[in-house]
């Protein structure tokens, strides 16, 4: 993530961000608790039985509130400009979780450098911001396999 960002301060004069509406219209709908997780109003709930252990909690927060950004814009994105756009949006994103809600979050803005560039709208990657609660029992196993990277991702994380 370090070159990527330095890549990107490295261009010239690059213009403030602006979230497209689709981000900010995510944003503004806030978010509602669900077995104890936090999760985008919007989002879709998929039925997942009892949420027992705080790893079972963790992997569902982060599912349902995985957002991507090349694919949620609609956009075609170039120059990193779809990374940039993610890290603005996992800003936003942490503090409006940080004064809403007591608990701890790690937001994971993710971006992949080798996709299949047929499937989706961006010549250059693909941006993935998601989130969760920071939850102590679980934490060191869950963060582990939340950041297990394969070779041509970049990662930044939230806490």
């Amino acid at each position: 993530m370090e070159n990527l960002l330095a890549t990107i301060n490295k261009q010239e004069s690059p213009q403030p961000i602006t979230l497209p509406t689709s981000l900010l219209d995510l944003l503004y709908s806030g978010f509602r608790e669900e077995q104890s997780c936090i999760l985008f109003s919007d989002s879709v709930y998929f039925g997942p039985g009892d949420l027992i252990t705080d790893f079972e909690k963790s992997s569902y927060e982060a599912f349902l509130n995985e957002t991507n950004i090349n694919m949620l814009s609609g956009e075609s994105y170039k120059d990193l400009e779809d990374l940039r756009i993610g890290i603005e949006f996992g800003k936003r994103l942490y503090y409006k979780l940080k004064s809403t809600y007591n608990n701890q979050f790690r937001v994971i803005i993710r971006y992949n450098l080798e996709i299949d560039l047929a499937l989706w709208h961006s010549d250059n990657g693909e941006c993935i911001v998601r989130f969760h609660i920071i939850r102590p029992d679980n934490d060191e196993v869950f963060r582990k396999e939340e950041i297990d990277l394969e070779p041509e991702e970049a990662i930044m994380i939230l806490e």
